[in-house]
């Protein structure tokens, strides 16, 4: 499976497992040993993992979802989200208030005038 993974990886991204091995520093002649079917050591799955941005339990077959899911970014979105919604009620508040003042102007106006 991780050969695989790994070839696949490098298709769709148009380099080559010797390219990788090397970018990663190790031997090209390590990507033959991966392709017979030899699995690197957990530094080196991942350096690759790093390398693509993926899992390592994806190079491994664990998962099929290849890419890491940042989740310091839901995170801001979420605090984005509230922080919207916030001054949403905020700007209603304020309408609201400012409603209020111009009715309460209004009405000391007839009240003067009466």
């Amino acid at each position: 499976m991780f050969w695989e993974r790994l070839y696949y990886l490098c298709t769709k991204n148009n380099c080559k497992p010797n390219t990788v091995a090397k970018a990663i520093g190790l031997s090209t002649a390590i990507a033959t040993k991966w392709k017979n079917g030899t699995i690197p050591n957990g530094e080196t799955l991942t350096k690759i993992a790093d390398y693509f941005n993926c899992s390592v339990d994806y190079l491994l077959g664990r998962t099929d979802i290849s890419k890491i899911i940042d989740i310091s970014n839901v995170n801001k979105e979420k605090e984005n989200y509230e922080y919207r919604e916030g001054y949403k009620q905020g700007y209603r508040q304020a309408c609201e208030d400012i409603k209020d003042k111009i009715n309460d102007l209004t009405m000391d106006s007839f009240t003067e005038r009466g």
